[in-house]
């Protein structure tokens, strides 16, 4: 709970300590655009991050699609002629 106040109150802080008094909604915006090594790093990270995450969203929905409104016979259909396409 401490540790939960002291990070609250830190950014609640940080809008005070900003040119225009505010912060926005995307905190990445906040800070220099370019210029600034150590936040395009951050930056790019974060793209990193989403780029990597989004197969494990895309492919078990669509697994998920696919057996629950064709069944497991097409399922196995695709998934066979995907597998045999990759190798």
């Amino acid at each position: 709970v401490a540790f939960y106040l002291v990070v609250g109150i830190s950014g609640s802080m940080y809008g005070n300590c900003t040119e225009e008094g505010i912060v926005q909604g995307n905190i990445l915006l906040d800070f220099e655009q370019k210029g600034d090594v150590l936040m395009n790093v951050g930056r790019g990270c974060l793209s990193l991050t989403i780029a990597l995450t989004f197969p494990m969203l895309v492919i078990p929905t669509r697994d998920v699609v696919l057996r629950s409104g064709f069944g497991n016979r097409l399922f196995g259909l695709v998934r066979d002629g995907l597998c045999r396409c990759c190798r």
